[in-house]
């Protein structure tokens, strides 16, 4: 079970915080037209906010009011590097600075208000452009089971760790990422 929970982390983002999504992610229709390039969750003040990904950090900062904590993923396959997290809204930010290394789930810091989290792909001589993170964020999901009609207690059914969209690239040689 490891393995597989290990495999589907390195091609998932882990939840910053345990928290329901309270504005999702609005694509907007140019580069620079409105729409929410983010994906917010509810949260409490003081609540533990993880690393979504393993990588490393690339800027921590305050921005107006929050502090925001950009990753680039520990790269798996070529390409990967262009992919940017970055999740806002961490307050009494953990030792870490500019270059720190961190795994999926280790504490950044605790929410300062409601968590941000949004997902960039660079491109050599083209602005960055923001993807939905919705569909990458791990989630538990039961197996479904049939149950049994001669009146046998039915078996357990395993929860397992899944991703609706992998953001790594493909290990057959395509560089493109899911979307």
């Amino acid at each position: 079970m490891l393995p597989i929970i290990f495999s589907v982390l390195m091609s998932c983002l882990v939840p910053p915080v345990s928290g329901p999504i309270t504005n999702p992610f609005v694509e907007p229709a140019c580069i620079f037209c409105a729409g929410n390039r983010a994906v917010e969750l509810r949260t409490h003040i003081g609540q533990a906010v993880v690393s979504p990904v393993t990588g490393q950090i690339t800027f921590v900062g305050r921005v107006v009011n929050q502090t925001y904590v950009t990753l680039t993923p520990h790269p798996i396959g070529r390409g990967f590097g262009q992919i940017l997290i970055t999740v806002g809204g961490v307050g009494a930010a953990a030792s870490f600075h500019v270059g720190s290394r961190v795994s999926a789930g280790e504490v950044l810091g605790t929410a300062q208000s409601t968590i941000s989290l949004s997902m960039r792909r660079k491109t050599p001589g083209s602005p960055a452009v923001y993807l939905d993170p919705t569909p990458h964020l791990a989630y538990w999901r039961t197996r479904a089971r049939l149950v049994p009609s001669d009146g046998s207690p039915a078996r357990l059914t395993p929860r397992i760790l899944a991703c609706r969209v992998s953001f790594a690239p493909a290990k057959w040689g395509n560089e493109g990422f899911s979307r």
